[in-house]
């Protein structure tokens, strides 16, 4: 967690200014960068169980934001995005506890809870190529497939807050608000 600290190939990913610039005007202003993964997501790795990541992050609605940036081409098979469109209009949904172990290669959050999504709501899947980058409002309830492929599925995610606003560090992801220009 936070590559952007370690390598300047992240940071200069998380600070991108077509992705900076995106994402301000998802969040209606000015941001600072959050917090940056790198998820190899090797063969047989579970995708996430279905969540919002502003629950973790406790940011104030409209202002947290994540781009995904697909780093090889990327579908159900290989552990492909799933989101549930509209939910991010409902604000924080509540969570039950699950019982899925995410690997030793995978955040420890990963599979702990999973989001209740209203049964108004129907998944869609993301089929994204090498290079995409899926916007993904901090509310949108989401999750990825079980890798099942014979290679890796990597993808760099790069969250995003609007600047001055209040969010949760997290005693595991240890974020702070970046500037980033």
């Amino acid at each position: 967690m936070q590559p952007h600290r370690e390598e300047s190939i992240f940071w200069d990913a998380l600070s991108e200014p077509l992705l900076t610039s995106r994402v301000s005007s998802l969040v209606d202003g000015a941001v600072d960068g959050l917090q940056s993964e790198f998820f190899f997501s090797p063969p047989g790795t579970r995708g996430f169980a279905k969540h919002q990541d502003n629950f973790f992050v406790e940011a104030p609605a409209g202002a947290f934001a994540s781009a995904w940036i697909a780093l090889t081409d990327i579908t159900q098979h290989n552990g492909g995005l799933v989101v549930w469109p509209g939910t991010n209009r409902e604000g924080l949904l509540q969570v039950r506890k699950i019982a899925e172990d995410g690997g030793p290669m995978q955040d420890p959050n990963s599979n702990n809870e999973e989001t209740i999504v209203p049964p108004k709501y129907h998944s869609k899947d993301i089929i994204v190529a090498k290079g995409d980058v899926v916007f993904i409002d901090g509310w949108l309830v989401h999750a990825s497939h079980i890798n099942h492929a014979k290679a890796n599925r990597p993808v760099l995610l790069c969250t995003y807050i609007r600047k001055g606003c209040s969010f949760r560090a997290g005693r595991y992801a240890k974020r702070e608000a970046i500037p980033l220009a």
